[in-house]
């Protein structure tokens, strides 16, 4: 898949997604297939928590799986009050480039997106872990 049939499928998914666990679990799923290994991590600033803390990341930077492993942070941008963070990590053997902070941040301008014009609410701390 090219990279731009890649980023219409990323707003795809975005924009026909019913939660962000569902947004975020069939783009991860989209680019497995793509890219290798990939989880996505999506917070409120609300939360003040550390990304880098949680398990699923560290278990990613433990994994000698995949020769390249990379960590990108964007904003998510969802209105007044809605903003937060998204990381992606993403396993591979090599990618072009700066492709993958260019996917990242895609993905995170279709979550927040997302995030303003429907009525999703941001996950409590029990639903995002």
């Amino acid at each position: 898949m090219t990279e731009k049939e890649l980023l219409f499928e990323i707003t795809r998914i975005g924009v026909g997604a019913r939660t962000l666990h569902d947004a975020t679990q069939r783009i991860e799923s989209l680019l497995t297939n793509e890219v290798g290994a990939v989880a996505l991590l999506v917070r409120p600033h609300a939360l003040n928590a550390s990304l880098f803390r949680e398990e699923i990341v560290t278990r990613f930077l433990e994994s000698p799986e995949y020769p390249f492993r990379g960590i990108y942070t964007a904003s998510v941008k969802g209105g007044p009050g809605r903003d937060g963070c998204l990381m992606a990590c993403f396993g591979s053997w090599g990618a072009a480039g700066d492709l993958l902070e260019r996917i990242s941040t895609h993905i995170a301008d279709s979550l927040g997106t997302l995030l303003r014009t429907s009525r999703i609410h941001w996950p409590t701390h029990e639903e995002a872990a």
